[in-house]
């Protein structure tokens, strides 16, 4: 936790391959409403060139809003990391206004399904 209103999110190494790190979904609890959260996710990717960086942006639901939804582009940025420690890794950024008090809020690389959709595909 960088602030009351800024973290930074580490990926674990996808299973079968240290190098890649794409894949996110993950909750948030317990925010304010109309608080204005930044995340960033420090080590996302190796890659220069992103979907991201072309206007992808992650997908966003709750109780209040059942169906995901992808974020509004102009709140979604991917940049290389200036950190040392981070060395030629890029950042996936993305800021979130909550709206409701104590709701649950999920947050996803993309359009997630189920395995039994994926076996109909």
């Amino acid at each position: 936790m960088l602030s009351e209103n800024e973290y930074d999110l580490h990926l674990r190494a996808d299973t079968n391959n240290p190098k890649y790190r794409l894949w996110f979904y993950f909750c948030i609890r317990n925010a304010k409403p109309h608080q204005k959260v930044l995340f960033h996710i420090v080590n996302f990717s190796f890659k220069s060139k992103s979907l991201y960086a072309d206007g992808m942006s992650p997908t966003v639901r709750s109780a209040s809003r059942p169906r995901w939804e992808r974020l509004h582009p102009k709140n979604v940025f991917y940049y290389k990391s200036q950190k040392k420690e981070l060395k030629n890794q890029h950042v996936l950024s993305f800021v979130h206004v909550f709206t409701k008090p104590d709701e649950p809020v999920y947050f996803c690389y993309s359009y997630p399904f189920s395995y039994s959709h994926q076996q109909m595909l």
